[in-house]
């Protein structure tokens, strides 16, 4: 039906009348389109002008003006039909849509940020959603970039700053925080990057790697009742523990599943956080095992982990242990992006390969039991 075409037109321009109202712009008149194809019967010529009439302005009323014309029809005689429908002002525009208190909170909205701050109007202007998307967070966010940009923070951590907000209020708004900070403020900005403790040069907290003993033995001479610990790059860096085989897991699980074996520590590296490995004495002298899953980032990963330690050997990711868990492996909703990494033996590329081919992936967790141990039993 016309007016559900034409209201669906006024709710597509909504957008641009927000941003007509945040860079203080006159209501431009909305004309519009399509629908008025003459009918060629008197069923569909009464349906069309009910419609077209539903919202027509009228004394007393607001809706959209209709230009009429006249019509000379052989088959329906003489009518009147719209050569033209357009909506003339903010008025007609909002009872149509129905959003007369939805733009009266907008604007009380809108005035609050620019008496806060003149120069987020730009800001606003791309994203005019966001005036009330943020209604109940407005103010908290505002605190927060004033605190930012009148104080040093060097000092402090991301949920340490002494603001009027939740301590977890910072984090869950990161993204617009920065955002906003960039805009407002972009000489209190360090560095470019994606992370606001980093542009802000805020405290970072060091990344710890989850770390178990394999060796209880030697765990309880080095550090008795601490099977479970975790490390930082510069802890790990300054250890000089007498370990001759350490296993680097991409995931937690796989941490816990591991079976004792002596002189052997296990880390579980998280995935990209692999990177923090780098330059460990520990990990240049010892045997080392990386297990990660058979995916695309799994042997990614494996790759990286060879260009910092090229004697790493992996384990359950050749061509053996896919086929025996081909049934477990499952499709992805992404191709993989890319061939096979270079850092890797015949029988991981032709893993890679068969994965690739099906779009597939089979985690750690997914493996047998059985075969697991059996397989570390035997090394």
């Amino acid at each position: 039906m016309q007016d559900k075409l034409y209201l669906s037109q006024l709710e597509k321009h909504y957008h641009t009348y927000l941003q007509q109202l945040i860079n203080e712009r006159e209501f431009t008149p909305v004309i519009l389109r399509g629908g008025l194809k003459k009918p060629d019967s008197w069923e569909v010529l009464e349906q069309s002008v009910q419609c077209f009439q539903r919202y027509e302005k009228k004394t007393g009323t607001h809706g959209w003006t209709i230009q009429w014309e006249e019509w000379n029809s052989k088959k329906l005689n003489k009518q009147r039909w719209p050569a033209q429908i357009r909506v003339d002002h903010e008025k007609d525009y909002l009872t149509l849509l129905k959003k007369e208190k939805e733009v009266t909170r907008f604007k009380e909205q809108l005035l609050i940020l620019i008496q806060w701050n003149p120069n987020i109007r730009p800001w606003l202007a791309k994203r005019p959603g966001k005036v009330l998307e943020l209604e109940n967070d407005w103010k908290g966010l505002c605190a927060v970039i004033d605190y930012l940009y009148n104080n040093a923070l060097h000092e402090h951590y991301l949920r340490g700053l002494p603001v009027p907000v939740h301590t977890k209020f910072i984090s869950k708004y990161q993204a617009t925080i920065l955002s906003l900070v960039r805009h407002l403020h972009p000489g209190i900005c360090k560095q470019d990057s994606g992370n606001l403790e980093t542009v802000l040069g805020l405290r970072l907290k060091p990344f710890l790697f989850p770390t178990r003993w394999l060796d209880i033995s030697l765990q309880q001479s080095l550090l008795p009742n601490m099977e479970f610990i975790g490390l930082t790059q510069e802890s790990l860096q300054a250890l000089n523990w007498p370990i001759k085989e350490i296993w680097i897991v991409e995931n937690e699980t796989t941490l816990y599943m591991l079976p004792p074996r002596p002189n052997a520590l296990a880390i579980c590296s998280e995935g990209y956080a692999l990177t923090g490995l780098s330059d460990i004495p520990m990990l240049h002298r010892a045997n080392l095992y990386y297990w990660s899953d058979m995916d695309e980032d799994g042997y990614n990963l494996l790759s990286m982990f060879r260009t910092l330690y090229p004697h790493a050997k992996s384990i359950f990711m050749n061509e053996t242990c896919f086929g025996l868990h081909e049934p477990e492996a499952e499709r992805q909703p992404e191709k993989y992006k890319r061939q096979a990494p270079i850092h890797l033996t015949n029988t991981e590329v032709n893993t890679y390969n068969r994965l690739m081919l099906l779009q597939g992936r089979i985690e750690q967790e997914k493996l047998k039991l059985s075969y697991v141990m059996d397989i570390i039993s035997m090394m």
